[in-house]
């Protein structure tokens, strides 16, 4: 059975990390995040692959919903989802405002 939780990549940006089987461009995954929440994912390209059943994917930039909307205030990267220590590139952020995840 397949596994797939989000992994930042070497661009900066967030893709996931999936486990436990080949991964196509354009599948939709289940994606479980780290409080275990799950979220569907659209692969848009295979980034890496150990040749073993574990891939790296970029994953489709959403416009809407909560990555697209913006909120006053913010400044800085945006923040990592329950991970303060690690901060993105606010310019591979869509809202570039840190607005993007929310932080502890």
């Amino acid at each position: 059975m397949r596994s797939a939780t989000y992994a930042k990549l070497r661009s900066g940006a967030w893709g996931i990390r999936v486990t436990g089987g080949p991964v196509s461009v354009g599948e939709t995954l289940t994606v479980t995040k780290r409080d275990g929440a799950r979220k569907s994912e659209s692969v848009s390209a295979v980034v890496w692959t150990d040749g073993n059943g574990t891939s790296l994917c970029a994953i489709e930039a959403r416009d809407s919903g909560r990555r697209g909307g913006r909120r006053g205030g913010g400044g800085g990267g945006c923040h990592t989802d329950g991970n303060c220590s690690s901060v993105c590139n606010p310019a591979t952020c869509p809202c570039g405002d840190g607005s993007w995840f929310s932080c502890c």
